[in-house]
């Protein structure tokens, strides 16, 4: 679906997390909020099938 296609275009290995759901926010014209929720969920179903992976550097602090 086009949401879908709008997040997966974003990750391409440099673009954070947080990269990606403001990227998205943008193009499908929401709030940052709205955009993490659908975001964090679609990454966690493509983590779970095995089709992306997450890399978190050491030197990047960890955020609630």
């Amino acid at each position: 679906d086009q949401i879908g296609k709008n997040a997966w275009d974003s990750i391409d290995g440099k673009n954070t997390v947080e990269d990606i759901i403001k990227i998205f926010a943008k193009k499908m014209k929401i709030t940052f909020r709205e955009a993490e929720i659908s975001v964090i969920k679609y990454l966690k179903t493509l983590g779970k099938k095995k089709l992306i992976g997450f890399y978190i550097p050491k030197n990047i602090p960890y955020r609630n």
